[in-house]
């Protein structure tokens, strides 16, 4: 017996989302980035969750920039939210 998919999901989810907080400013500041980099990243959801994070303790002028990473969290909810709808199943598949 192999091991099981739910022990492979953390070094899979460690693989996708170390680089993920590289380019998205927790451990390097975002300014430091070129710029492709920086596109790259404002696409994922861990550079709004880091903005949020630090507009909250730095305060911020205007809500623009925090509406803006808010919506782009609910996107990514929505979005996931349908993929697991569709890809989630309560019963095992039967193979064989």
């Amino acid at each position: 017996m192999g091991p099981r998919p739910a022990d492979a999901a953390q070094p899979l989810i460690q693989l996708v989302m170390f680089p993920l907080f590289f380019i998205s400013g927790v451990w390097v500041p975002i300014s430091q980035l070129p710029d492709w980099l920086r596109a790259i990243a404002s696409i994922f959801p861990v550079e709004h969750v880091a903005d949020l994070v630090h507009r909250s303790f730095v305060g911020t002028v205007g809500l623009g920039p925090v509406l803006t990473d808010i919506g782009c969290l609910i996107l990514w909810t929505v979005v996931g939210a349908r993929v697991a709808a569709t890809r989630f199943g309560w019963m095992p598949s039967r193979k064989g």
